[in-house]
């Protein structure tokens, strides 16, 4: 099922964004809180540390 910003589905002929202006996110802190640290390599922390990641957390829920 896709959606859209306004959770409905596309109108056929509505264009669909292919390409991202980092201009609208510059500046922005992101979080994601569902990485799966423990099943990460030390390349995927590396590249997420060039990234420009510097905090991670883990949750304990298991």
């Amino acid at each position: 099922m896709c959606c859209n910003e306004n959770f409905q589905e596309r109108s056929e002929g509505e264009k669909i964004q292919t390409s991202l202006d980092l201009n609208d996110v510059n500046g922005m802190k992101f979080f994601d809180p569902h990485v799966h640290m423990t099943s990460r390599t030390t390349d995927d922390y590396q590249a997420m540390a060039d990234a420009g990641i510097v905090a991670l957390i883990e949750p304990a829920f298991w």
